[in-house]
């Protein structure tokens, strides 16, 4: 199943959204914030693993969801990553 990593700090719209894509056969991990996001791709990126969309919101608390996309799209590591900003 494609794994999607959804980033959102309201718990309420994570779940939701997650519920729906998972109804939809993705495989979701979820991070709380930006700062919990890029932890988790660079320990996904240690174990090999990836995913195939990251799904952020942008107001956030540590890290917005503008930041996050300027980490991933601006290296090297996870420059063919897309990355979908919802608000």
């Amino acid at each position: 199943a494609p794994r999607v990593l959804l980033v959102e700090d309201d718990a309420v719209t994570r779940l939701s959204v997650a519920r729906v894509l998972r109804g939809l056969n993705y495989e979701v991990v979820e991070a709380a914030n930006g700062a919990e996001a890029l932890r988790v791709l660079e320990d996904e990126a240690e174990r090999s693993g990836e995913f195939d969309l990251v799904l952020t919101d942008i107001l956030m608390p540590e890290v917005s969801g503008l930041e996050l996309l300027s980490k991933v799209v601006g290296g090297d590591q996870w420059e063919h990553l897309p990355v979908i900003v919802m608000s």
